[in-house]
């Protein structure tokens, strides 16, 4: 027969057992629960051309890009601006001599009138020699937000093939944005 210390410690570790089972049951296998709590910091972020830039440039560019990303409340204008500066960054420097520019109808969608009147001359010849720039942004920093406007630096990190050679180069640059409508558009790009 157990003695009182051991069925006292095995009621207990019994229940601490029992009460850590229906914690994760519910955390597992409930995330409707979850998802409901968590409405408040998911943002839906559509990124659609305007009516202006479809008159502008046809219909070739009528692509939308619907992301939902977490954002607390608080920063989530910082959090969009920086993720708008990143992801025109990294589809407008990511190119390659025979890709017939798609990079710059990736850049158009993210960019205001102004903006995509200076894309549509960054236009790259096509080459039989292959040349290519991949481009991630390593950081992203806010250096100037207001209700309208916005200035994020980048940093960034290329890889550049040319002659089947591979250079690794690190470039960082600012890009601005403004507000247009409820949607960050960038109106200009500078590297340093």
């Amino acid at each position: 027969m157990l003695d009182l210390r051991k069925r006292i410690f095995i009621i207990i570790s019994l229940t601490v057992g029992l009460i850590l089972a229906l914690l994760l049951g519910y955390l597992f296998l409930s995330p409707a629960g979850l998802m409901e709590s968590g409405k408040q910091i998911l943002k839906s972020v559509s990124i659609k051309p305007s009516t202006s830039d479809l008159e502008e440039f046809g219909s070739a560019q009528t692509q939308t890009t619907s992301v939902e990303v977490f954002v607390m409340p608080e920063f989530s204008q910082e959090i969009y601006a920086k993720q708008v500066a990143r992801l025109f960054v990294e589809r407008f420097a990511s190119y390659s001599n025979q890709n017939d520019n798609a990079h710059l109808s990736d850049a158009l969608v993210l960019a205001t009138k102004k903006m995509s009147l200076w894309l549509e001359k960054q236009k790259i010849e096509a080459s039989q020699n292959y040349e290519g720039v991949t481009t991630r942004v390593l950081v992203s920093e806010i250096v100037e937000l207001t209700a309208t406007e916005a200035v994020v630096s980048v940093a960034t990190q290329q890889e550049i093939k040319k002659d089947n050679k591979i250079e690794i180069k690190q470039r960082s640059g600012r890009v601005e944005l403004v507000m247009v409508g409820d949607d960050w558009r960038v109106n200009g790009f500078f590297w340093d």
